[in-house]
């Protein structure tokens, strides 16, 4: 998506990088921990459980919202110029 979508579009990728830099500001904050490894993305995100409590996944799926949440907002505020 990166080459072929917002390399192209800078207004976007500017925007994703701004939501991306809020998003991890918020996972240090929460101490989202991940117990395997993996690539990141919503059908993933059981990498997230363990250490025997629910309570890290949550946290992690709140990140995701707030990160879909954001992306939005900061797109729409910055506006999409196609070429």
């Amino acid at each position: 998506m990166i080459y072929g979508v917002l390399l192209r579009l800078k207004r976007p990728f500017i925007s994703s990088l701004i939501a991306c830099g809020i998003t991890g500001f918020f996972v240090g904050l929460l101490k989202v921990k991940v117990y395997a490894v993996g690539s990141l993305g919503l059908f993933t995100m059981p990498i997230f459980i363990g250490g025997g409590d629910m309570k890290n996944f949550y946290l992690a799926c709140l990140c995701a919202v707030i990160a879909i949440v954001v992306g939005f907002i900061v797109t729409f505020l910055m506006g999409f110029e196609e070429d």
